[in-house]
């Protein structure tokens, strides 16, 4: 009654058509048949479509997450469906994913490079900067391992490094203070100096760590 804003006695006996968008009535009726003569007693609903739609009684359409069981009482199959309001998940998540957008546009106008790699090395972002500093498109880069854009005397010891900072205690640091300059490699076999720093955040009980990096040649 409260997600529906229909009274209990207003929708029994009406068909179930009256909770639902226009436009999915008739693939939900066969998904419903299906179901009813199938082996299964119990399913998820929706994994064969994006999202899940229904419809108030003022004709709002709101996004849904559903579930429906069977059981077969005096020879009559009786189904049961559960169904949660996302409303606002959704639109928390628009939100986040308009926050994401717009950490990317700002990411792609540093001047700095930003790399980020999991906890084995392989590379998850690639900003602008990091294809014109590097001489890769993104595209290139993403999950391959960070050592294509090391010099190969320095792989083994910055591997040594990254381990060492995401086990350790500290979520920033600058890289090179035990030696006079680092150096990174473009596409093209180019080695040239950097100034670097790493930062560390935990996303889903895992390490993510990025690299800031600028090129220090001129």
């Amino acid at each position: 009654e409260r997600i529906f804003g229909y009274a209990v006695d207003e929708v029994l006996g009406q068909p179930l058509e009256i909770l639902l968008p226009p436009d999915v009535v008739e693939g939900h009726g066969r998904f419903l048949r299906e179901f009813a003569d199938g082996p299964d007693i119990a399913r998820g609903m929706g994994q064969r479509q994006m999202a899940l739609s229904a419809k108030r009684k003022d004709g709002t359409i709101f996004p849904i997450e559903a579930s429906i069981s069977k059981l077969t009482e005096n020879d009559q199959i009786i189904l049961t469906v559960f169904i949660r309001d996302i409303t606002q998940q959704k639109q928390v998540e628009a939100i986040r994913y308009e926050a994401e957008m717009r950490y990317s546009r700002v990411l792609d106008t540093v001047a700095e490079a930003v790399i980020t790699i999991d906890a084995s090395q392989q590379i998850l972002l690639f900003n602008k900067s990091a294809e014109r500093i590097f001489g890769y498109t993104a595209d290139e880069t993403l999950r391959q391992s960070l050592e294509i854009l090391l010099p190969p005397d320095v792989v083994k010891r910055h591997g040594n490094f990254l381990h060492d900072f995401a086990e350790g205690p500290d979520i920033a640091r600058g890289m090179g203070q035990r030696q006079k300059a680092l150096y990174a490699k473009r596409k093209d076999g180019t080695i040239f100096p950097i100034e670097a720093s790493i930062s560390k955040l935990t996303e889903n009980d895992q390490i993510i760590l990025t690299v800031f990096i600028r090129d220090i040649t001129q």
